[in-house]
């Protein structure tokens, strides 16, 4: 009797080592997957900070003289004239971070230093 005991113990103990093995692995499988996520997450930040850096900031929408109003901006606010003035990358910018990450307008205008009215002007425009 004592010895189906002992035997059973030593099954239970095994059987919780490896679980316990089966566990470390997973955990660190985990970990590794959300390292190779934060450098993803990291050179995206790295990426969209120097793109931002290397370009000027609106700091008002009446900034540049009223050029003809593109195809969909809005023509009766300042924010849809410079929304026609922005150049296409920072347009498709606007709009990836704001269909792609779910960036609210206000975000993206700080992060990429401009009037946040000119970055609601262009979604609405983008967004029909």
């Amino acid at each position: 009797e004592r010895q189906k005991q002992i035997g059973s113990m030593a099954r239970k103990l095994e059987g919780i080592k490896d679980n316990g093995e089966y566990m470390r692995q997973e955990l660190e499988s985990l970990v590794q997957e959300a390292e190779e996520k934060m450098d993803r997450l990291t050179a995206f930040y790295q990426t969209v900070d120097a793109m931002l850096d290397n370009t000027p900031r609106f700091d008002s929408t009446e900034e540049y003289p009223l050029e003809k109003v593109s195809r969909g901006a809005r023509k009766r606010s300042g924010a849809g004239r410079n929304a026609a003035n922005l150049p296409e990358h920072k347009v498709s910018g606007i709009m990836s971070l704001h269909l792609n990450h779910k960036w609210t307008p206000d975000l993206i205008a700080e992060r990429m230093k401009i009037d946040p009215s000119v970055v609601r002007a262009v979604i609405a425009s983008h967004g029909k």
